[in-house]
């Protein structure tokens, strides 16, 4: 570590990797239950004479079946209704659910296990929810579970609003997930799917450096010089930007933490990590990478797009040209731990704190 000659907070942002996705081979769409293909008005539940585990309709190669509602002592099994979007949701048909749970089956999915995601509309009660053998919750409004982790190795995040009176949102789980238990009061569901996407084709792990190694200023390094390459991917140093002056200290291989990862991340303390993706000669559909964020301000720069300064949990979605910006957070351990995704033919990216 350098003697700094005036204080700062400095922030380490531990950058796991970038994992690249060619436009020609990018993501392969989404398996997912609309609940467009069934007639309107369709019924099911126990006030129509259905029993727990009932099957009410596959749709692209997804089972739905019907299950109880649970809050406390009271078990509900009423109904679950084909009906249209409201004004403040949803989109052709959705899915109406009064005291009763659906199960969703994603196993005979050809990506499962995958990444689950759905829509909501919360208008009162209590909702339910299970991810494969994980515990029921039973929860005033899927908020509740927003950062937690709702079963082995899946983690669940929520974004939602009011919207005309209802809390509107989407949860997304992130994780290994083969089947889902949703259930609610006063609730409707749109476009219940898992992200189906092919492997990254490079990936900049950090898996492949010794444990410790470190480059900067204090190890004899200049902004520009080459680090390391991974996967054909060069990554260089730069200078890390706090907005009102510059800093170029380490970069060094550290053990993930967190859930992070697989083994080996990259530590940048007051420095600029650049991932020279041009390199490869490719056009990219999509570019992402965890982080942690254990303190102080970080920057993003992708391409030839402004440097942002600030917390990269609140990076701008228009990054750089024809480039948007994505970033999903959990808590972990009194730190921030994340995903960046930038969607779009990304070339370059540099970041650090």
């Amino acid at each position: 570590m350098l003697a700094l000659n005036r204080p700062i907070s400095p922030a380490r942002i531990l950058l796991l990797a970038a994992a690249l996705l060619v436009a020609a081979v990018g993501a392969a769409g989404a398996a997912n239950v609309s609940f467009d293909l069934e007639p309107l008005g369709s019924t099911w539940g126990g006030s129509v004479g259905n029993v727990p585990g009932d099957l009410a309709f596959t749709e692209d190669g997804i089972p739905m079946t019907v299950d109880e509602f649970h809050l406390g002592a009271f078990t509900g099994f009423n109904y679950c209704r084909i009906e249209p979007a409201i004004p403040a949701f949803g989109s052709g048909q959705i899915l109406r659910l009064n005291n009763i749970a659906t199960v969703f089956d994603f196993s005979a999915v050809p990506c499962a296990p995958g990444t689950v995601r759905f829509d909501f509309a919360d208008q009162g009660g209590d909702e339910n929810l299970r991810v494969n053998g994980g515990p029921l919750y039973e929860i005033g409004d899927f908020t509740a579970v927003d950062g937690v982790t709702v079963a082995p190795g899946v983690l669940c995040s929520v974004v939602a609003s009011v919207v005309g009176g209802s809390l509107v949102g989407t949860v997304t789980l992130t994780g290994p997930v083969t089947k889902l238990l949703v259930g609610g009061q006063e609730l409707y569901i749109d476009n219940v799917r898992m992200d189906c996407e092919e492997p990254c084709d490079f990936r900049v792990t950090h898996d492949f450096e010794p444990l410790g190694s470190c480059w900067g200023s204090a190890f004899g390094q200049a902004p520009g010089d080459l680090a390391f390459t991974e996967d054909g991917i060069p990554v260089t140093l730069d200078l890390y930007d706090y907005g009102a002056g510059t800093f170029f200290t380490a970069a060094c291989i550290v053990n993930t933490f967190c859930g992070m990862g697989d083994a080996h991340a990259f530590q940048l303390d007051n420095i600029d990590a650049v991932y020279q993706i041009h390199a490869l000669g490719i056009t990219t559909s999509e570019v992402s990478f965890e982080f942690i964020d254990t303190g102080g301000t970080e920057n993003l720069q992708v391409n030839g797009g402004p440097l942002y300064i600030g917390e990269i949990s609140a990076a701008p979605a228009a990054i750089a040209p024809g480039v948007t910006c994505s970033v999903v957070t959990f808590p972990c351990n009194g730190n921030i731990r994340g995903i960046v995704t930038l969607t779009g033919d990304v070339q370059r990216v540099r970041t650090g704190g």
